[in-house]
C-alpha cells in the first residue's frame, strides 16, 4: 500500500458510547476484521457533519464479514488540516464494533492497536478541497488508464545506474520504540529483467506492519516522504539491478542513525513464469527464483533483525541464508 503524506495534522480522540454522526456517505473507507471486533476506518468529513449529523448510520448497509450481531462500542475522529493551509480541518472517523459470542473471528490484531495505529500513521487518501464534500466534476473517461498509471510508477522508480551493494553489512543496532517512522525508497535499474514495480511496492512494508501486528507492542509507521536522519527513523532503500545477460541481484539496506543493516541475495537468472510470485513453501527450484519471492525473503530477515515476531505464515526463510 502507497501511504499519503500530510503537511500537518492535529489529532484528537473523540469518544462515544453509542450511535452518534456523518449521514452523508464517506469518499471512502477501509473495513476489517480484528481479533475482537470489526473496524471502519472512513473520510473525510467537515464539522459541521461531525457536529450535526449521527455517527454509524451510513456504515448500516455495510455488514461486516464474519462479526455477527456487530453492536457500536465507540468512535474516534483524527482531525486534519485540508489544502490549502488554513482551510477547515477535515475529519476521519476510526469506528470501533464489538460481535456477538461465537462470531467467526480473524486476524491476529485487537481493536486497541488497530485504532491506535490509524490515529498515528499516514492517512490512506489525501484531503480534498472542503473535505471532498464539495460537488465533484465528472472526471473526463482516460483511454489506457491503467496503462498510463503504470508507466508513471515505472517512471518513479527507475533510476539508471542502479546496482547491488558488496559485501552484507550488520554495524551497530536499530531500535524499534512504541511508534517508528519508516522511508522507504525504492530503486530499479531500467535493465532489470522484470518489472514487477506494483508488487515490489507493497513490500517491506507489508512485512514490517504484519510482523508488528502479530506481537501488538510496537507501531511501524511509513512515510511517503523522505524523513529526516535523526537516529529515530529507519530509513530503507531496496535496490533492483541486472546480473549479466539474464541474471538479478537485490539489495536491501537500512539504516537508524549510525547503525547499517544491508543484505543482498543475487542470482544467475530470473524466471520467466515465477516473477512475480512469493515462495510459498520455502525455495523454488533453482529454475524459478523469483525477485519477489527473494525480496519477500530479505524483508523478513530485516524484520527479525529488528527483534519483530514473523507470522507463521510469513516464515518461509531458508537455511543456510542465501546468496
Amino acid at each position: 500500500m502507497i501511504a499519503i503524506a500530510l503537511a500537518a495534522c492535529t489529532v484528537r480522540d473523540d469518544h462515544v458510547r453509542k450511535a452518534a454522526a456523518p449521514v452523508y456517505p464517506p469518499h471512502w473507507g477501509i473495513y476489517y476484521n480484528t481479533g475482537d471486533g470489526f473496524m471502519a476506518v472512513t473520510g473525510y468529513f467537515t464539522p459541521a457533519q461531525i457536529r450535526k449529523q449521527s455517527l454509524f448510520k451510513h456504515l448500516s448497509t455495510n455488514r461486516p464479514v464474519g462479526c455477527e450481531g456487530q453492536t457500536p462500542l465507540r468512535y474516534d475522529v483524527r482531525w486534519l488540516d485540508g489544502p490549502p493551509p488554513g482551510e477547515k480541518r477535515c475529519a476521519m472517523v476510526i469506528y470501533s464494533f464489538t460481535c456477538a459470542p461465537g462470531s467467526p473471528r480473524r486476524g491476529p490484531s485487537s481493536l486497541v492497536y488497530e485504532r491506535k495505529q490509524a490515529l498515528l500513521d499516514e492517512v490512506p487518501h489525501p484531503v480534498d478541497i472542503d473535505c471532498g464534500q464539495g460537488k465533484q466534476q465528472p472526471s473526463a473517461p482516460r483511454e489506457n488508464g491503467d496503462l498510463l498509471a503504470m508507466q508513471e510508477l515505472e517512471r518513479k522508480v527507475t533510476f539508471p545506474g542502479t546496482e547491488c551493494a558488496g559485501d552484507d553489512a550488520y554495524l551497530g543496532k536499530m531500535r524499534i520504540r512504541n511508534a517508528t517512522r519508516f522511508f522507504i525508497e525504492t530503486r530499479v535499474s531500467p535493465d532489470f529483467p522484470t518489472r514487477p514495480f506494483e508488487q515490489i511496492l507493497e513490500e517491506p512494508a507489508d512485512i514490517l506492519k504484519r510482523a508488528a501486528t502479530e506481537e501488538r507492542k510496537v507501531h511501524v509507521l511509513t512515510s511517503a516522504t523522505p524523513l529526516a536522519d535523526d537516529g529515530a527513523n529507519i530509513l530503507i532503500t531496496q535496490s533492483f539491478a541486472p546480473i549479466g545477460a539474464d541474471g538479478y541481484c537485490i539489495t536491501l539496506r537500512a539504516r537508524q542513525g549510525d547503525a547499517l543493516w544491508q543484505r543482498t541475495i543475487r542470482r544467475p537468472h530470473a524466471s520467466t513464469d515465477a516473477s512475480f510470485s512469493w515462495y510459498r513453501h520455502g525455495p523454488p527450484d533453482p529454475e524459478k527464483w523469483s525477485p519477489r519471492g527473494d525480496q519477500h525473503f530479505l524483508a523478513e530477515y530485516l524484520a527479525m533483525s529488528l527483534g519483530l515476531k514473523l507470522p507463521p505464515t510469513h516464515q518461509h526463510i531458508p537455511d543456510p541464508p542465501l546468496r
